[in-house]
Parts: C-alpha cells; structure tokens; sequence
C-alpha cells in the first residue's frame, strides 16, 4: 500500500504545494514520475493513478502556481511561464531526472518543459493532449467540454469546483486564452526524449485524427487508445493508465539498461 505525503517547497516567491506517493524508502533507487495537472484543477484528481503507479515508482504530484494550494501569483502564467515553474519546482526538490505524465493542458507545459530542459526528462506521456488544432476555437472547446462530460466521472465535477474556487474564474479563463494560442503541434517536433500520446476513445476534446497526429509529429512517439473512457483517463480509468504508463516506461528502462551493458 502507497504512502502520501504532502509537502510545500518554496523557490523564489513561489511556494509549491507536492503529494509524494511511495511505497519503498524516497531514498531508496527508484523511477520517479510527475503528474501534471491540467486547466483550472490541481493535482487532487491525480490521487487514484498516483496511488497505482507508486506500487512501483515514486510519484510526485505538484500543484502549478496559480492552483491547488500553491501559491496565486497576481500575474497569471502563460503556457512557456508554467513550465518554467515546473522547473523551478523540480529543483528547488532537488529532482534531477522523471519521466513526465500529464493530462490536458497539462501536456502542454510538459512539452514546453521538456523542449528546454531535456535533461531532465527520462520520457513524456501525454494524455489527452490540448489543444486539438482541428478545433481551436473558443466556441468549439466550450462545445466540446460539454458533449464530454457525461462520459467523465461525476466526483470529477465536484473536484473541479472546488478548484476553480481556489484558483479563480479570471485565473481559469486567462489560462484558457494562453492554452488557445500555444500551438502544441508546432513544438511537438522539439521534443527530442522518448513519447507516448495516450487517447481514450470518447474523448470530445482530443480527436483521434489529433491524437495520431501528435504522435507522428513526436520525433520518438507512439499512440496508445483506451477503450471506454473519455478524456480523464487519470480519474476515470486510473488501472488502465497506470498500466499503460508503466509498460512505456518499462520498455524504455530495459533499453537503456540494454544499451548501458553493451557498450
């Protein structure tokens, strides 16, 4: 059974609200991966995959500036400003190396910071990646977000306005304007660490024509789709990503350790 800790790491004027979930020793050698919360919620929807993947890895959960229990700066971050964050977070952690797990707007930020910080990044797994370009419009993801809610979890909803109080509506709304505008398809290309886009197959706000883009774009992607599930994959089907999470990063691990005693 996973054990949660919750923690705040301050870096500049920014203090940083994490959950840890692990089942052996923090010191102990063992995978670490980040999850990254997506628009407007904090990292309390992680909790059930966080708890899956800490049977095996350790599992950190930060809230990003502006959300959760972090601190609200009064200037609202853009996309490229949130990923500096997660930045400083995982320093100021002391967190040399992760793979990276994010959902929604989530996945953006993990682009940008993997594009940048490359060394620090062991692999990304986008799930549910924003914004589907075929679909930017302000109109069309409000449309969107609607028609997929009835396929998502009814506790997600309570959570959600939870953390849309903490956070704010103007925070919500301006970070929705800034995740509009960040062309993830146009830096999809930078990232040069190993990817795998994750799509559940009722998804309304990631098209599979999107999702099978991105992964082709992705110089090392791959596409996975989940059966039955919308475009929390995190709440919904936490199991079934967990599984597919770890298989990915297993893969790579063995590689790498293949390449390591062969030279």
């Amino acid at each position: 059974m996973s054990v949660k800790r919750e923690t705040y790491t301050k870096s500049g004027r920014i203090s940083y609200f994490t959950r840890i979930y692990h089942t052996r020793p923090v010191d102990s050698p063992q995978e670490a991966v980040v999850l990254v919360h997506g628009l407007g919620i904090s990292g309390t929807y992680m909790h059930f995959l966080a708890s899956e993947l800490a049977n095996k890895y350790i599992v950190y959960v930060p809230d990003l500036p502006g959300f959760g229990y972090s601190s609200k700066p009064p200037h609202v971050l853009n996309i490229q400003e949130l990923a500096d964050a997660l930045r400083d977070w995982a320093r100021a952690i002391d967190l040399k190396k992760a793979w990276y797990l994010g959902n929604s707007t989530g996945c953006q930020v993990i682009v940008d910071f993997a594009i940048h910080n490359s060394d620090m990044v062991n692999g990304v797994i986008l799930q549910g990646p924003a914004i589907d370009p075929y679909h930017r419009t302000v109109g069309d993801q409000l449309l969107r977000f609607v028609t997929n809610t009835p396929d998502e979890p009814s506790a997600q909803m309570l959570i959600m306005m939870k953390d849309y109080r903490l956070c704010g509506i103007r925070r919500v709304r301006k970070t929705f304007g800034f995740a509009l505008i960040y062309e993830t398809e146009k830096f999809l290309p930078k990232v040069e660490v190993p990817a795998l886009v994750v799509r559940g197959d009722k998804d309304e706000l990631v098209t599979r024509e999107w999702a099978e883009e991105a992964a082709r774009l992705l110089p090392l992607g791959s596409l996975r789709i989940i059966e039955g599930v919308a475009h929390t994959i995190n709440m919904a089907m936490p199991q079934e990503l967990a599984g597919v999470a770890d298989e990915f990063i297993d893969n790579h691990v063995k590689v790498k350790e293949y390449e390591s005693a062969t030279v």
